[in-house]
């Protein structure tokens, strides 16, 4: 289903558009391998609120098994049903026969408040949004004073694993 969902809005990576109505929109990616994230390509948030009720349209008219998730920040998630980033987690436990504390877990936007399983080890980017940091916090998450891939690479600086 989420083949034909991209291939329906005619999304182009590589430009980073897609067809809304039959009109080019530029979007900013965020790469996964299960689901499609798509944040507004500037700082007007509010344009996501159209992408959010043509992708759900498009998705009952088709019968796909997939369902959009719009966060506060303006990023849109498709994402096949039954699937979701603590659901991952916990298939990558089972598949590696790996412990929680095993996991490590980068959160930044409200959409990794889902990423949270007991026990994993998290680390919360600077620039992360305060909901997120908040939790991070509460449950022990590492947090750095970098954003984004250099709060990361601070946490493997931090363990010394590199």
């Amino acid at each position: 289903d989420i083949s034909e969902f991209l291939a329906t809005i005619k999304l182009d990576s590589f430009k980073r558009k897609f067809k809304l109505h039959n009109k080019w929109v530029k979007y900013r990616p965020e790469l996964k391998e299960t689901m499609i994230t798509l944040f507004p390509s500037g700082t007007n948030i509010d344009e996501t609120l159209v992408w959010e009720q043509y992708f759900k349209s498009l998705i009952e008219d088709n019968g796909w098994e997939l369902y959009v998730v719009r966060h506060p920040d303006g990023c849109i998630d498709i994402v096949p049903n039954g699937v979701s980033k603590a659901n991952s987690v916990q298939e990558i436990m089972l598949r590696y026969n790996l412990r929680a504390e095993e996991i490590l877990v980068a959160w930044d936007g409200k959409n990794d408040i889902w990423l949270f399983v007991p026990g994993v080890k998290s680390i919360v980017v600077a620039n992360a949004h305060p909901d997120i940091k908040a939790l991070g916090e509460k449950h022990g998450g590492y947090q750095a004073n970098g954003n984004d891939g250099s709060g990361f690479i601070e946490w493997l600086k931090h363990y010394d694993v590199i």
